[in-house]
């Protein structure tokens, strides 16, 4: 399958080389390569060193906060910039937004952060903005461990825990509840062991080793127990009130919920204002932790959700509910979220011409 793009090339761009450079760059990578759609996955610094050949292409910024000079050395080589600046604390993004010239698009995750931004923007700031869901990680497969999670409800958080405060999703998480925890890092590989590869090396490993199902380390990861597939329920449950958490509330992602979909799984989640870009009050397992009730009783409506899940599971309430994620599953996938940064990119790039 090929896709036409009116600009030479994407380079997905990255500064820290974690989860962020995994998921948001070379993930996207493996998608565009099925796509026909020519892309890199690139270390931003390597662009800023050598931006002279980078020319006509859009440049997609994955948690990078370019300098106004840096954005007008690769503008002048007619490229575009779009942003994806993650879950960076709000009123720190807020003044680099406001304050930056030329940038050409910022892509966030709800639209509550979106209203946000273009509220404070001023005039040199004529960025695009548009709202676009977190994809779930590429090598989930619900189609995996379909009947262990039949079986029996299995409940199960993923992702790594805040010392300071219960802000990554574990508000009200009780050792009561008997549930497994594990890090599903698919790219983990690249992680821990080629740091100091080159481009080309990564790129080669994520598509041609990982994305071909040849990296044991990945295939021993979806085997084990670590695998959010191998789990009936997932749990993420937030609170704009916690630590100083209320400072990444509008600008967190919503991808524990776009994991639990593409797992196959409910989920007990909060409704973040990125989760209420997926589902709403609806869901039956959803919590909203923006209530004075909630927060002075979370332990106990927390606790009461978990109950409820368990009591419902394989019953009509839990089948719609997984019916909802379904849908969520369909609109995360990587693929789907790839082509929404080129679309993005598209209308930038045809904006601009009709601008010259």
């Amino acid at each position: 399958m090929t896709n036409q793009i009116p600009f030479e090339r994407v380079y997905f761009t990255y500064k820290r080389f974690g989860g962020g450079a995994t998921m948001g760059c070379f993930q996207p990578l493996i998608a565009c390569r099925k796509l026909g759609i020519p892309a890199t996955a690139i270390d931003f610094r390597h662009i800023e060193h050598d931006s002279s050949r980078i020319k006509n292409s859009a440049i997609f910024l994955m948690k990078v906060l370019p300098s106004q000079k840096s954005i007008n050395r690769l503008k002048n080589n007619g490229n575009i910039l779009v942003a994806y600046p993650g879950d960076g604390a709000q009123d720190g993004l807020i003044n680099y937004f406001r304050n930056i010239a030329s940038l050409d698009g910022v892509i966030v995750g709800s639209t509550a952060f979106e209203n946000i931004l273009d509220s404070k923007r001023k005039a040199r700031s004529t960025f695009l903005t548009r709202v676009i869901p977190a994809n779930h990680d590429y090598f989930l497969d619900s189609s995996k461990f379909e009947k262990q999670r039949e079986a029996s409800f299995k409940l199960y958080f993923g992702g790594s825990r805040n010392p300071r405060g219960p802000t990554q999703g574990d508000l009200g998480l009780s050792e009561d509840f008997n549930y497994a925890e594990g890090y599903f890092h698919s790219l983990k590989y690249m992680f821990n062991n080629m740091k100091n590869a080159s481009s080309e090396e990564l790129e080669k490993y994520a598509t041609e080793v990982a994305a071909a199902g040849k990296c044991e380390t990945l295939e021993g990861l979806i085997t084990s127990e670590e695998n959010p597939s191998k789990y009936s329920c997932h749990y993420a449950v937030r609170a704009p009130w916690i630590s100083n958490y209320h400072t990444q509330w509008n600008t967190k992602t919503g991808g524990k919920v776009s994991t639990a979909a593409a797992s196959g799984a409910n989920i007990i989640t909060s409704l973040d204002p990125s989760v209420r870009e997926l589902i709403d009050e609806s869901y039956p397992y959803s919590i909203d932790t923006e209530t004075e009730d909630f927060k002075n009783n979370y332990k106990i409506i927390c606790s009461d959700m978990v109950e409820y899940a368990r009591k419902t599971f394989n019953t009509k309430v839990w089948r719609d509910g997984l019916k909802m994620l379904e849908k969520v599953k369909e609109r995360t996938t990587t693929e789907r979220i790839t082509l929404d940064y080129i679309d993005f990119m598209k209308d930038i790039w045809e904006t601009n011409k009709g601008e010259v």
